[in-house]
């Protein structure tokens, strides 16, 4: 028997193929297991119940400036708060705070505690 034959014989398969329901078909390489993603958002914040989080936004935006401010530019203690306030806050309003603080024009002092 040749070795075209013998490919063509039923029940025999050529290596790298698999016979489906009498159909032959190339194998599918096997993929690597990609690691799990870890998705998360801002925690809870019990000081912010309501459906309106325009005061947590607000609030997550200015304490990461403050933190920013007393621990240092690229702190790994604000990065909770950056992640808060960038999932939390419309991009316009980042984009509008963060001109005004370059312009000198941001309405509040962000080295102060919030109501002092």
């Amino acid at each position: 028997m040749s070795n075209l034959e013998e490919r063509l014989r039923p029940g025999s398969v050529a290596k790298g193929y698999v016979e489906i329901d009498g159909m032959i078909c190339a194998e599918l390489e096997k993929e690597e297991e990609a690691p799990p993603v870890e998705l998360n958002t801002c925690p809870p914040d019990p000081r912010f119940q309501q459906a309106n989080k325009t005061k947590w936004c607000y609030r997550m935006f200015i304490d990461f400036h403050r933190c920013s401010y007393l621990l240092g530019e690229g702190n790994q203690n604000c990065q909770m708060f950056e992640k808060c306030y960038k999932c939390l806050c419309p991009h316009e309003w980042v984009n509008t705070w963060n001109e005004q603080i370059e312009n000198g024009t941001f309405p509040r002092d962000l080295t102060k505690e919030m109501g002092k």
